[in-house]
């Protein structure tokens, strides 16, 4: 027993002398340690000491030290270990590296803060146990903070830190790393502050920088950029739970897929979007109807196709195309109104919306593609003089479409433009056409139905014209309407009243007998009735 009592003592002693080690330091400055890293550069990092720290901590560029300021450039290993009670920090431009395990045995910081510089902050990687197989790990291990601001590329992030809550990117950083917040489970809030310049976000094996993060309110401020190739589109926002999202007006540009599969996002505001990217929206099925600025040039392919809460869309913008499937399998959507300087809308732009029932086209369009308004609920629609060409089944299975006017300058109708195939019965009443000259047609293009029953209106200086064509002559009811007239007729009610009355021998009557009667009007049609 006496032998193991000095044995005790120098353990004791020994154990002193680490914590005083662990805890000195060079010099203090406004309750802030430092050790001198080069006399000769005048540069020092800071690092820990009595009492730790606490509160609010700026870290400043430089300390002045008997009378000669030292460079402040790096965070020493257990600078901050076991505070508990930082309620903000803020990282200076002229750290440059924060070494080991700065946060050792757990901090508690409400707000984290690495202000803007133009060099990066190389953020250092430990083992975490005794072994050489054991984890690496960021110096950011056993950081808490419920909030980050960020102004400058950090070699490490926070993964897996679901103490974050929200995030701020400055408007100078230009870089930012995949996987920086990966698994952040608590991470809804994501401010991107407004710039000219777009930020990058890279890619690497399958991670992107908010992979797992339950984000619901997204501010972006400027474009971003994000890694793609023939093989991977790996947009950092892409199948995320975002429900609400603004793009400044600085975001003029929304790449492939950057919002696609967001199947909980609500609304989205981009006043000052230009570009549309394809399969940007994509299946967002509740998305409400967005308000699409005059600004926007291009709307991409499929970059609003399944949003299935989509009630109306009004385009009055320069985007010239409305590319395939834009709008494509939107079951809500009822109504559209196309104006500015749109002139072509592209395959299955609107198929398959059947609700869609109110379609209006503005005075630019040229061209409506195949299967563009498939299956929609339209009755009536009213082509511009500017329109050239409707292609093949453009209206397929329409089956409620009974009146159409056509322009002037109409050259082709595509085979199955106004008709069904195998699909059911599609069958116009009226089809009105100002073109002097009988467009191209196919026997297809019409059912047949509509080629006996349908009343066709062309000019009447031209009825013959239509007679005499090879496919128009198929039409049984061509008559002449006078479309110089700028006054629209008016249509009076055709009064229907029995004149004749007839049992089931063929007998006429002054009124109805008992039994089968067969009654004709005043307008032609007769009737069966029992009686």
């Amino acid at each position: 027993m006496m032998n193991q009592i000095p044995l005790r003592l120098t353990m004791l002693l020994i154990s002193a002398l680490v914590c005083l080690q662990a805890s000195a330091y060079d010099f203090e400055v406004d309750g802030l340690y430092y050790d001198i890293v080069s006399v000769s550069d005048k540069t020092c990092a800071l690092t820990n000491g009595e009492p730790i720290y606490s509160g609010k901590i700026n870290i400043p560029d430089s300390v002045l030290l008997n009378g000669r300021y030292l460079k402040v450039i790096a965070i020493k290993a257990g600078t901050f270990m076991d505070s508990d009670e930082i309620s903000e920090l803020t990282i200076p431009k002229s750290v440059i590296n924060i070494y080991g395990e700065v946060f050792k045995y757990g901090s508690s910081i409400r707000k984290l803060n690495f202000s803007h510089g133009d060099e990066p902050l190389t953020v250092g990687r430990y083992q975490t146990g005794p072994y050489s197989s054991s984890p690496w790990v960021s110096s950011f291990h056993n950081c808490n903070p419920t909030e980050v601001y960020i102004d400058r590329d950090i070699s490490n992030g926070f993964s897996s830190h679901d103490s974050v809550e929200k995030v701020t990117l400055g408007s100078h950083l230009n870089h930012f790393d995949a996987g920086f917040f990966n698994d952040c489970k608590n991470l809804k809030w994501l401010y991107i502050e407004n710039s000219s310049n777009p930020i990058i976000f890279d890619y690497n094996w399958g991670q992107s920088q908010f992979k797992s993060c339950p984000l619901t309110h997204v501010y972006i401020g400027r474009n971003f950029q994000f890694f793609h190739d023939s093989r991977n589109d790996m947009s950092p926002f892409e199948g995320n739970s975002i429900e609400y999202l603004a793009l400044g007006e600085q975001v003029s540009i929304l790449e492939k897929e950057s919002f696609a599969r967001c199947a909980q996002l609500v609304s989205v505001d981009f006043p000052g979007i230009e570009v549309i990217g394809e399969y940007s929206f994509y299946e967002c099925k509740l998305l409400n109807t967005p308000t699409f600025p005059k600004c926007v040039n291009r709307i991409g392919n499929n970059s609003f196709y399944g949003c299935k809460n989509i009630t109306e869309i009004n385009l009055d913008c320069n985007a010239e195309v409305i590319e395939e499937a834009a709008f494509g399998d939107c079951d809500a959507l009822e109504t559209i109104n196309i104006n500015g300087s749109t002139k072509s809308i592209k395959r299955s732009a609107f198929g398959y919306c059947e609700n869609l029932s109110s379609v209006t086209l503005g005075n630019e369009i040229e061209f409506i593609g195949n299967r563009a308004f498939a299956s929609a609920a339209i009755r009536d629609i009213v082509f511009p003089n500017s329109l050239r060409d409707i292609d093949e089944e453009a209206f397929y299975n329409c089956v409620n479409l009974k009146n159409i006017t056509i322009g002037n300058n109409i050259k082709t109708i595509g085979k199955g433009a106004f008709n069904s195939g195998y699909a059911g019965s599609m069958d116009l009443d009226s089809i009105k056409i100002s073109s002097m000259v009988p467009p191209v047609i196919y026997e297809s293009s019409f059912s047949s139905k509509t080629y006996l029953d349908g009343v066709v209106q062309v000019p009447t200086k031209s009825v013959d014209d239509y007679k005499a064509n090879e496919e128009w002559k198929n039409f049984w009811n061509i008559v002449g309407f006078d479309f110089s007239s700028s006054i629209a007729p008016i249509n009076v009610p055709t009064l229907k009243y029995p004149i004749e009355i007839f049992d089931i021998n063929g007998l006429l009557h002054k009124e109805p007998t008992k039994g089968l009667n067969i009654i004709r009007y005043s307008d032609g049609t007769t009737e069966k009735k029992f009686f």
